[in-house]
């Protein structure tokens, strides 16, 4: 069902600014084929790369590197590095070729989410909703910015779009932050206390899940509230805008495809669990995945099945469309690559632990992370060979989380 409003925006100030400010920062307009700049490679989430080609038939680890806590944390990379955080709280700059430590940054809370890399700058959030602007070469700060100063929250990752930063605080808000040195320009007051969902930004346009169970489409200039879309359930994590379409997945077990310019509904497609996974949208499939453990293809314009895969466990992070291989991470501890034409599956990398944060692929090499606190690369000239056959982890090995994740599938199968 589809609503208008306009409210819930407060524009300008209200934040403590700390730090000299570096630099004036000029965001690129978008991706670059070379990187993966942030969360679901563009500004608009879409998760598709079709110029590049990540390994096919077999996949072998080129290098770890391991931190001292779980790594939720998404890895983007610019300038032949790899950008990660992780629960011990650091933000951590590896180099592509080696896996070796460049530099590291103590934020000093948790960082759960994805940075972003944008013409040699690096921003990131951390748990006490201090926002980042760090030189991508050095880790040397430029500025930060404390959005609010009562505690830890759940915060989403950084968007980045035109000169503008966009993030979300659980129970606070979304804000818009100037790239350049931190300044808040509005504030869109209506966020869901957690999960967060991250802003997904194009054509003017930011699109961001609400408190009300709704999708709101937000003026990328002031915040004001287009129209909203509402749905049966929280809408936890990042939408996909490709082609003047909107699609993203709610807690009511649906995945949505909405007009851009309207919020006018296209098709609706009924999992069998959560879907807090983000969809990769390509030219004539979206992909995403549920909590009830499959990975589905469904048809841009029709929303109808065209494959599904069952992993061994469910799927709450965001697929990589690379070329006509589709990557995807469960938390049965597997990393999946299959064939975007029917789903078969092409190889299975082992992380250890569940998998909590999304792939980035970048000149044929995978770059994930693990729970288990290690950041992979993977690659077919990787040194061990380890592709996995299919096989499933039992329940216990799923962490409590994905366990009672599980259970309540499982309760829901059971009840109908």
């Amino acid at each position: 069902m589809k609503k208008t409003r306009r409210d819930f925006v407060r524009t300008a100030g209200g934040v403590g600014l700390t730090a000299a400010l570096g630099p004036d920062v000029v965001l690129a307009a978008d991706a670059s084929e070379s990187a993966w700049q942030q969360l679901g490679y563009d500004s608009g989430h879409t998760g598709a790369v079709p110029e590049t080609s990540p390994p096919t038939s077999s996949v072998g680890v080129e290098w770890t590197f391991k931190t001292d806590g779980p790594v939720r944390s998404s890895p983007v990379v610019g300038s032949d590095t790899v950008f990660v955080g992780s629960d011990d709280g650091s933000l951590y700059a590896i180099g592509t070729t080696d896996g070796s430590k460049r530099w590291s940054f103590d934020a000093g809370a948790d960082i759960r989410t994805a940075p972003a890399v944008v013409n040699g700058t690096v921003f990131v959030i951390a748990a006490d909703m201090r926002v980042y602007a760090l030189d991508a070469a050095s880790g040397s700060k430029q500025w930060s910015v404390q959005l609010s100063d009562a505690g830890t929250a759940e915060v989403s990752a950084v968007t980045a779009r035109n000169d503008v930063l966009y993030v979300g605080i659980g129970g606070f808000g979304t804000y818009a932050l100037d790239a350049a040195d931190g300044r808040q320009r509005w504030e869109y007051e209506n966020v869901p206390t957690r999960p967060v969902p991250t802003p997904a930004v194009a054509d003017g346009t930011a699109y961001v899940g609400t408190a009300d169970y709704e999708l709101a489409a937000l003026d990328a200039d002031t915040g004001a509230v287009d129209w909203s879309f509402e749905t049966g359930g929280n809408i936890d994590t990042a939408p996909a805008v490709a082609d003047g379409t909107v699609y993203f997945g709610s807690l009511d077990d649906n995945v949505y495809a909405v007009n851009a310019n309207d919020g006018s509904e296209q098709w609706s497609f009924k999992t069998e669990y959560w879907v807090t996974s983000s969809p990769a949208v390509t030219a004539d499939t979206a992909y995403v995945g549920s909590q009830d453990g499959s990975l589905y293809a469904l048809d841009n314009a029709t929303g109808s099945e065209r494959w599904s895969f069952e992993t061994g466990g469910p799927i709450e992070t965001s697929p990589a469309v690379v070329g006509d291989t589709v990557l995807v991470g469960s938390r049965d501890g597997t990393l999946y690559a299959l064939d975007t034409t029917d789903g078969t599956k092409r190889w299975a990398q082992s992380l250890g632990r569940r998998a909590d944060s999304s792939p980035a692929v970048v000149e044929g090499t995978v770059y994930a992370g693990s729970s288990d606190g290690t950041v992979y690369a993977l690659s077919e000239e990787g040194g061990v060979d380890a592709s996995l056959p299919q096989w499933t982890l039992p329940a216990g090995a799923l962490g409590l989380t994905g366990l009672l994740a599980g259970t309540g599938y499982a309760l829901k199968r059971l009840l109908g």
